[in-house]
């Protein structure tokens, strides 16, 4: 399961560099006990990486890829998905013979193509509703994501954190400008207290919660 995941994720790119580390007789794999240790760290460039088979491929990222005993590991620090940029990313498989896959991501970009990366990824059940609205400004998203395999659903906590950012609904007609704030969302719903804007030309302050 593991090489085929390994496959589907690592599309494409250059290995600029593999190291190992063995301290063991293999026969001991996966060395949990005493002295014994193993370490295999490889490191890509130009990379195109797809964690999840449903989310947007992450392009031009420059990454490492570490086995430590039982342990997966990865972490880039460039990047795009989507148009977005990519400020980190980190990937974590804690016990490789129990899969269990720990996805942190920070994004900065325009907020038109991040709206893009959320209608095409699995964050909403359904995202029709999200062509009524359009966002400007270049807000940054914090994702934790947990994938539990076994065919469970994924987790997710969430942060969006804006400054002079934009707000346009078609229906009902809305415009929201210099919007700035924090808003914070899991699998749950969407929340945020002290979110500030103008509307026409008027200072508003608001906080809200979804509920079921």
């Amino acid at each position: 399961r593991l090489v085929d995941w390994l496959n589907r994720a690592l599309v494409d790119g250059v290995m600029t560099e593999g190291s190992l580390l063995l301290i063991a007789a293999m026969q001991d794999f996966p060395f949990d006990t005493g002295e014994r240790k193993f370490s295999f760290t490889l490191a890509a460039e130009d990379l195109t990486f797809r964690f999840n088979r449903d989310w947007p491929e992450f392009v031009n990222t420059n990454a490492e890829l570490t086995f430590l005993g039982r342990r997966l590991e990865s972490a880039a620090s460039t990047g795009q998905i989507n148009g977005v940029s990519l400020q980190q990313a980190t990937a974590s498989i804690p016990d490789l013979w129990r899969p269990r896959l720990n996805v942190d991501l920070a994004l900065q970009g325009p907020a038109a193509e991040m709206l893009d990366v959320v209608k095409a990824s699995p964050l909403l059940s359904s995202a029709d509703w999200l062509e009524q609205v359009g966002l400007d400004g270049e807000p940054i998203l914090d994702l934790a994501l947990f994938f539990p395999f076994q065919r469970q659903p994924m987790q997710l906590d969430g942060r969006v954190r804006v400054t002079d950012g934009g707000l346009r609904l078609n229906n009902p007609p809305l415009q929201v400008e210099q919007i700035a704030g924090e808003l914070t969302f899991n699998q749950d719903g969407v929340a945020w207290d002290g979110l500030s804007g103008q509307i026409d030309g008027m200072d508003v302050t608001s906080q809200a919660a979804t509920r079921g």
